[in-house]
């Protein structure tokens, strides 16, 4: 009997050792395939992650394509006014010219954005255009003054002075001889800057549109 018992028990203690191998390999076999869920799903949101950065990216560049082709097309544009605007303007009489390309906004004797009649012409220039001399003549004045900012005095021939304001940058000084046509300084480098053209004779403001040689007289229009 008591070899039997001991059988029995051998046995029991076998069996239970099989079940608890059995159960630690279900164990494991859980963990196994929940580390393996757990690493397709994080996969996968980084596959999704990716991809939804891969669509900003794609949407980010069309909409910089997209704006740089509008800004390209405004500038063509923009060049095309200005070309069939300065085609459509007069020119000026030989050997005469206005210091910078551009629009004519004030005209003289119009009154100016102040209220005040315009004693020269103001004209709206492309940021970061040459100026020029409009006739031969020698500077006289160049830097600061008063509201004007950088400015411009060139004395020419028979009595008449060119005062020209609105630099950027003044390329010339005092005591220099400039030619019809020389670059003498810069517009600003940034905006639709203007520039303002007096011109007088023996003092007194003339219509500079009517370019030099003009009668004399006093204040013409």
């Amino acid at each position: 009997m008591d070899r039997i018992e001991a059988e029995r028990r051998a046995a029991a203690a076998m069996a239970a050792k099989r079940e608890a191998e059995r159960l630690e390999a279900e164990r494991r076999e859980a963990e196994r395939r929940l580390a393996e869920q757990r690493a397709a799903e994080q996969r996968l949101a980084e596959q999704k992650l990716a991809e939804q950065k891969l669509a900003e990216q794609k949407a980010a560049e069309q909409r910089t394509a997209e704006q740089k082709l509008a800004d390209q097309r405004a500038s063509e544009q923009r060049t095309k006014a200005e070309a069939e605007t300065a085609r459509a303007a007069p020119s000026p009489p030989a050997g005469e010219r206005l210091p910078v390309g551009g629009r004519v906004t004030v005209r003289y004797g119009e009154a100016d954005r102040y209220g005040a009649t315009s004693r020269g012409v103001t004209i709206q220039a492309r940021a970061g255009s040459t100026v020029v001399s409009p006739q031969a003549g020698t500077i006289v004045f160049a830097g600061p003054f008063r509201g004007y900012g950088q400015i411009l005095i060139v004395e020419h021939s028979h009595g008449y002075h060119s005062l020209i304001a609105g630099f950027g940058r003044i390329d010339t000084a005092v005591g220099r001889r400039v030619a019809t046509g020389e670059p003498i300084g810069l517009m600003p480098a940034d905006g639709s800057p203007d520039l303002y053209f007096e011109l007088r004779r023996h003092g007194q403001p003339i219509n500079p549109q009517r370019g030099f040689g003009a009668p004399e007289g006093k204040g013409q229009g």
